[in-house]
């Protein structure tokens, strides 16, 4: 399921950033590295954001879980 949920954010990250990309006239090559690096790192914090959060979300329903069934 959570892999489902970060394809499907990285697809629509991916896909925003081809539209970007591919309206962006540059008179140089390195422009669009720049534009690509940034989208990768961007992905990347996204990712450790949702990962992260799901940690902590998941660490919540088992202590909640926990103190339910005492």
């Amino acid at each position: 399921m959570l892999i489902r949920v970060l394809y499907h954010i990285y697809y629509m990250i991916s896909d925003t950033g081809y539209k970007l990309l591919k309206n962006v006239k540059s008179s140089t090559g390195a422009t669009l590295v720049e534009y690509a690096l940034l989208l990768v790192l961007i992905a990347m914090l996204a990712f450790i954001a949702i990962r992260t959060i799901g940690q902590n979300t998941s660490q919540v329903f088992s202590s909640v879980s926990s103190s339910m069934t005492l």
